[in-house]
């Protein structure tokens, strides 16, 4: 069964943290029956939000950096590395013009809020939701 690991760029929400850290992981799996591990998964989910398009394509492009790097790291260690999958709503353009980097995840376009909308300007909201809501007292808020 191929394997991609989970890489923490700097969100800290899952993964493993990038270089030496991946490759002891790698091996670990590679010692496991049926286990091949063939790539990366790396979400910069922490950026998305940064007012500062300049900064934000700074900090995107450290991120991807470091899955390059790390993948080149595995890589010389015998590994063969092919696929890195990453990015966001908010980094996509960044992440996916970066060498090196084979899939980008952007999943809240489909569907496409209005929080996110000030932060990725040239999508427009997808959808929008009428609801009735019964509160307590049995007066009927809607929205």
């Amino acid at each position: 069964m191929e394997v991609l690991i989970d890489i923490d760029v700097g969100l800290g929400r899952t993964g493993v943290k990038p270089g030496e850290p991946v490759l002891e992981l790698a091996k670990f799996i590679k010692e496991l029956t049926n286990l091949e591990p063939v790539g990366f998964m790396g979400y910069e989910g922490h950026l998305t939000y940064l007012p500062d398009f300049e900064n934000k394509k700074h900090q995107t492009k450290l991120c991807m950096k470091m899955l390059v790097d790390t993948r080149d790291l595995l890589n010389e260690n015998g590994f063969k590395i092919e696929y890195i999958t990453t990015s966001g709503s908010g980094t996509y353009m960044i992440a996916g013009k970066y060498p090196g980097i084979t899939e980008i995840q952007p999943g809240t376009y489909p569907f496409f809020d209005e929080h996110m909308s000030k932060c990725v300007p040239n999508f427009e909201i997808a959808l929008t939701i009428l609801a009735t809501i019964n509160n307590q007292t049995g007066k009927k808020i809607s929205h």
